[in-house]
């Protein structure tokens, strides 16, 4: 895989989502796309698709709909679904093409996302798993169970940026946190963010969050040989870790120029 800088991005202007038909610049083409309310200097949501006009053509139709869309195939759909609820909405949308591969998609997304929490001091308003407040999401159209308002939903505070783009990868203290052996973990409750070194370079080969450590990576370890770490945070919630999360595999990308080389695999 070649190596990946978030400088590769070439991002295109801002432009409204609601016009009658979509820029000729958005293609069929594989890629990043940002998503924000007109006049706001962060985003809403940052996604990746392996078709920007198909993708951008689904979160505008699905506004429209009587009842908020499925969790599926836009996870994005039910949260500014919500949010036109609740207000006026005149979306704006930005993309970047990127090679068709999962991985360096995902991983462009990792950045993209990483660098917006750094700059703006918050996450994209919707991305890991966050509604506007009073709201619950739909499930999945397998499942078939509709969002819903509720006024005593609240969502978590976003997270301060632990994201850098130089590290010490191999530090026990690596961006500040105190890692710890997986032997080591003192009860079986433990949430928090966890990661696999490499047993011979000593480089993280795979990065998650979990409310239960210990179990998550005991299922790790029958696929992934590593040398496993993990950091305790009590109190944080699973959108919370998301976003510690995305920002340790966006520090390695930084420093590696590619993602944890187990991370992004179907599993």
């Amino acid at each position: 895989m070649e190596l990946l800088n978030f400088e590769y991005l070439e991002w295109s202007q801002w432009f409204p989502m609601s016009e009658g038909k979509l820029p000729r610049l958005i293609t069929n083409e594989s890629g990043i796309y940002r998503v924000r309310r007109a006049g706001q200097s962060h985003s809403d949501y940052i996604g990746q698709t392996n078709s920007l006009r198909r993708r951008l053509l689904s979160l505008r139709v699905s506004l429209k709909d009587q009842e908020m869309p499925w969790n599926d195939p836009h996870v994005a759909s039910a949260r500014f679904w919500a949010l036109s609820e609740q207000e006026e909405v005149e979306l704006e949308a930005s993309v970047a093409s990127s090679p068709n591969n999962p991985i360096i998609r995902k991983s462009f997304e990792s950045l993209t996302i990483a660098h917006h929490r750094r700059d703006f001091g918050c996450s994209p308003t919707f991305n890991f798993g966050r509604m506007p407040d009073g709201w619950i999401a739909s499930s999945s159209r397998a499942k078939g169970e509709r969002g819903y308002y509720d006024s005593q939903i609240k969502y978590s505070k976003h997270q301060s940026s632990m994201f850098s783009t130089d590290s010490e990868l191999r530090s026990k203290d690596w961006l500040g946190m105190e890692w710890e052996v997986f032997d080591n973990i003192n009860t079986e409750e433990a949430g928090g963010v966890y990661r696999g070194l490499d047993p011979e370079t000593g480089l993280p080969i795979y990065i998650g969050e979990s409310s239960r450590i210990a179990n998550r990576i005991r299922s790790h370890q029958k696929k992934i040989q590593a040398s496993w770490q993990w950091v305790a945070m009590p109190g944080l919630d699973h959108s919370q870790r998301l976003e510690i999360e995305n920002d340790l595999i966006a520090s390695v990308i930084c420093s590696t120029g590619q993602p944890p080389l187990m991370q992004f695999q179907n599993r």
